[in-house]
């Protein structure tokens, strides 16, 4: 086995491709309010999970933030 495709089971390791997380961003700012990450996901046409991920990220770059439980706005 190749030693770049081993991954230990107790690794929680996220891939988010940028592109994923340009459409959330861009998504939001178009909307121009708080959103959840379902109806950024059906906005967006992306998948639920890929959403979350991309959200997760973003909000570890401090990019979005939440301003209410579920709800994910541009930092501003």
């Amino acid at each position: 086995m190749h030693p770049g495709f081993f991954m230990p089971k107790f690794t929680n390791y996220i891939y988010c491709t940028m592109d994923t997380t340009n459409a959330v961003l861009e998504t939001i700012k178009q909307n121009g309010k708080p959103m959840k990450a379902g109806e950024i996901a059906t906005a967006s046409g992306l998948e639920k999970k890929d959403v979350e991920k991309a959200i997760k990220t973003l909000v570890k770059e401090e990019k979005l933030h939440s301003p209410v439980r579920c709800f994910y706005d541009i930092k501003k």
